[in-house]
Parts: C-alpha cells; structure tokens; sequence
C-alpha cells in the first residue's frame, strides 16, 4: 500500500508540472513551433551519404518541391532561394541544408535548429571555391551517417603573368585540403581535425 500512494503522489507531481509547463509557453512560442513543424513536414528527407562539390558543372537538382514558401521565408539562412531538404533529425535538433545562389552554382548552407524553431547553428561549407583565368577552386563535401561534414579541397593557381591561365595544369601551383565537422549533441557544427 505505501508503494501504490507513492506511486500516486509521483503521478500527480508529474501531471502538475506538464500542466504548468504547458501553460508557461507564451502564444508568439506556441505559435513558432507550430509553423516550424509545417515547415519541416513540407520538407524532403535527404539521402545519407549527401555528396555534392562546387564544379561548375555540378547542379544540386535535389529539392524539397513542396515546401512551404512562407515558412521558408521566416526560417530560412539570410540569403537563401530554396532549401534542398533535412538531413538529420532527432528528438532535440535537426539539420537542415538551405541553396544560396553563388558565384557559378547553387551554394549548400547547413542550418541547425532545436525543435522549436530557434537557430543553433549555421555553416557554409565552401571558403575555397571560386573560378576565373587565374584561379581554380573546387571543394568536394560528402555528409556521413555519423554526421560528419568533410569538405576536401583543389585549388590550382596561376601567376598573372601566366599568357594562357588556366589553360596548362603544369603551370598552376596546386594546393589541396581537408576539413571536417561535426553536429554535434548541443547542434554546434564543430570544426575537427
């Protein structure tokens, strides 16, 4: 018997502090969240592993067709057209990828959010990629299962007194890099090693 009234009282604790909880969430928070999960449901899931590169022959043709524009507009990355879809989510974040027209192509950006719709985190993944006579840069990402971001990079450069730039590769002096990074448990895209 003193189990079965403490079981009780536990339950009524427990039922008194969802009560309480869900009459402290304001109308404006309420409201957030309810658009933050149409705008998810609007969205495609991609497919893991996501590969995409910065070529100027690469298109990212992957994208959420049905996705809510006025969603988009309040939680989309600044200068966002369109968001290509979800790429992890989980019981306190996910992880979004947003296209920014740039330079050549359609730029990824990867947005991390909680679940009520509040910014965590963002990242833009290329920092090396740009073409003209003088300059070739091109980053290959690939996003793994165990949320990683690897980005590895080429960049050929040629000296502006080069007569054909970007004609002959032997002439280019060549650099190549690697990044990764990590979403993480608090939804903070980490640079790794």
């Amino acid at each position: 018997m003193p189990h079965f009234k403490r079981l009780r009282n536990s339950l009524s604790l427990l039922f008194i502090g969802l009560l309480v909880g869900c009459q402290n969430q304001n109308p404006t928070e309420r409201k957030q969240v309810q658009a933050f999960d149409q705008y998810l449901a609007s969205l495609d899931q991609l497919e893991i592993p996501f590969n995409c590169n910065s070529n100027p022959h690469f298109e990212l043709k992957l994208k959420s067709r049905n996705f809510n524009p006025e969603l988009h507009a309040k939680f989309k990355y600044q200068w966002a057209t369109e968001p290509l879809g979800i790429l992890f989510q989980d019981s306190t974040k996910v992880l979004l990828v947003d296209l920014v027209p740039g330079d050549i192509a359609m730029v990824p950006v990867f947005m991390s959010y909680d679940l009520k719709g509040n910014k965590l985190d963002s990242l833009n993944p290329w920092d090396k990629s740009a073409w003209d006579p003088w300059y070739q840069g091109v980053e290959y990402l690939t996003v793994t299962k165990v949320r990683n971001i690897e980005i590895v990079d080429t960049v050929y450069q040629w000296s502006e007194e080069h007569p054909n730039p970007g004609e002959n590769i032997e002439d280019a002096s060549f650099n190549s890099g690697r990044r990764i990074y990590q979403w993480t448990e608090d939804g903070i895209l980490r640079k790794g090693h």
